[in-house]
């Protein structure tokens, strides 16, 4: 009988649920920190999402040191050279300047926390050729994401909805953009689910409401980028999972997008919500992009690039010129960069995404790695720096690290092993009264 991956870890001592957890942690790290500070009314601090990450990369390291392995694979070897070029570069920058200016050296804190934690989470993924996530992990961290963005509109002790922004350091932009990220679990978790057993009407019904919950919370929030990100990831999924079937995924949507037009006036008025986000949203429809601080930013960044296009200034250089990212992700590298590091970065996301094509139908790992690059690419292409974006790092990160010849022949040919023992397993029916979750996903974790 083919011995399942979770099973396997579990014999090597360790469990693979805390492996996605410590990875779900990593993700959504800033996303729990900043609603914690919020509703605790305590003041954000430089340093507090590092001290998260710290926690993370302590937890995988002693489980690195325990299950140590000498195999590692050669493209790790490139992750490593990857991050230390960029730290290198980083702390350069700061060596030229002012060190110690606040912007630069939390973002500078927060890049070296997560590329420690990325490398050893990295290390454990190649380690136990892991290609699956727990499903009930992406579950909790769907219900925690979605109730914590959707509570957030109800705070009336300060200007929300298109206007959140206190000394926790949560704004209105976090809050569209965790409602979207929500989202895009939802829909990953739906597709995950449907290829195992079909939805029974409950299980919908629990899905439409929480993506009417989401998509409701992200444009009440007024972060235009938010919404854009949950239409991204929308299309991205009727794309990836659907094909010729995405009626199953567009007609829900449809019935989402008519109960929330006719929906949302009486629950406006009945709960009392602000409307400023739906304001500054509808705004952007009536030529507010163009008086967006944005465009200012954008112009100033390009005239960065101009002083040194080839080489830039330096990665972390933009805070010192601007005082700010530029909120566009291939503006940042221009002014900071130059051509010459643009390129590379092309070439880095060329071979990402050469591999995790090649990989995502065999795992839903790289399914799930998939849809947080879709998350944190888009993100910064409107807001955040991308230096120290795990959504972004982490799905690379594992993606240069895979050694195509092993996963062919350890990973594929178990996939085929489990096919051919396909006739000897229960039916969905039996199963029911076994000891072994119905969720695929679940069981190989």
């Amino acid at each position: 009988m083919q011995i399942s991956q979770k099973e396997q870890l579990n014999n090597n001592g360790i469990k693979a649920d805390m492996l996605d957890v410590l990875i779900i942690l990593m993700m959504f790290a800033n996303a729990i920190l900043k609603f914690v500070l919020y509703f605790l009314n305590i003041q954000s601090e430089s340093g507090q999402l590092a001290i998260i990450y710290i926690i993370v990369a302590v937890i995988s390291a002693c489980l690195c040191f325990r299950h140590f392995s000498r195999m590692i694979q050669h493209g790790f070897l490139s992750v490593i050279i990857l991050f230390v070029v960029i730290g290198v570069s980083f702390v350069i920058t700061g060596l030229s300047r002012d060190f110690h200016y606040t912007k630069y050296y939390s973002e500078l804190k927060s890049y070296l926390a997560m590329a420690v934690c990325i490398i050893f989470l990295t290390l454990l993924i190649a380690w136990k050729k892991k290609r699956d996530i727990n499903l009930k992990v992406i579950f909790a961290a769907v219900i925690i994401l979605t109730v914590i963005s959707f509570v957030s509109l109800f705070r009336h002790d300060s200007d929300i909805a298109g206007y959140i922004r206190d000394s926790s350091g949560l704004t209105y932009q976090n809050v569209s953009y965790f409602s979207a990220y929500a989202f895009g679990l939802t829909l990953f978790h739906i597709t995950e689910t449907v290829k195992i057993r079909p939805l029974s009407w409950f299980n919908k019904l629990i899905y439409f409401v929480f993506l009417a919950i989401q998509a409701a919370t992200c444009f009440l929030a007024g972060g235009r980028g938010g919404l854009v990100l949950l239409v991204v990831l929308f299309v991205a999924s009727v794309f990836m999972y659907w094909g010729k079937k995405a009626y199953r995924i567009v007609v829900p949507a449809v019935i989402i997008l008519i109960f929330l037009r006719y929906a949302f006036p009486f629950v406006i008025n009945l709960l009392g919500i602000n409307v400023k986000g739906i304001e500054r949203v509808m705004d952007f429809f009536n030529g507010g992009f163009l008086d967006d601080g944005r465009m200012s930013l954008y112009l100033e960044s390009l005239g960065v690039f101009g002083d040194s296009p080839v080489f830039g200034h330096g990665i972390g250089s933009i805070f010192y010129y601007l005082n700010s990212y530029s909120h566009n992700l291939f503006l940042d590298v221009l002014s900071e960069t130059g051509i010459v590091g643009l390129l590379l970065f092309l070439f880095v996301l060329i071979v990402f995404f050469k591999k995790i094509f090649m990989f995502y139908r065999h795992g839903s790992l790289f399914r799930f790695l998939t849809i947080m690059f879709i998350c944190g690419f888009t993100l910064n292409m409107f807001s955040g720096y991308f230096w120290n974006n795990q959504h972004l790092w982490l799905p690379i990160a594992v993606a240069l690290t895979i050694n195509k010849n092993e996963f062919d022949n350890n990973v594929i040919s178990a996939i085929e092993s489990d096919i051919d023992d396909s006739d000897d397993e229960p039916q969905p029916e039996e199963r029911i009264h076994d000891d072994a979750p119905l969720l695929k996903g679940e069981n190989d974790g």
